[in-house]
């Protein structure tokens, strides 16, 4: 995945079909509403942050799980519970260590 951010945007990307699928102005409540609303995107990121399409951020499926130093393997987490993924909050770093 190679990935070009702009300063002050959002990058919206689907893993799928590996697709860049729009941008957005942060801070911009208009186009935040707009990307909320769809469901074409899996993760935003930009130079500060990143977003999955899940809790305040977007109405998908979405989360993140911290794996620490480790290589992902997807077999070898296929079994972890939707327990040790988080969705977005506002205000609250989204890349947290869990306890295993």
């Amino acid at each position: 995945m190679e990935l070009t951010l702009e300063p002050g945007k959002w990058v919206y990307y689907r893993f799928s079909d590996s697709t860049v699928v729009g941008k957005s102005i942060i801070g911009n409540s208009n186009d935040d509403k707009e990307w909320y609303d769809r469901m074409d995107w899996d993760i935003a990121l930009s130079e500060n942050g990143i977003r999955t399409n899940s809790g305040e951020s977007g109405r998908g499926y979405g989360g993140i799980c911290y794996i620490d130093n480790e290589t992902f393997y997807e077999d070898s987490y296929s079994h972890l519970s939707s327990i040790y993924y988080m969705v977005d909050t506002l205000n609250v770093p989204i890349v947290v260590p869990i306890d295993r």
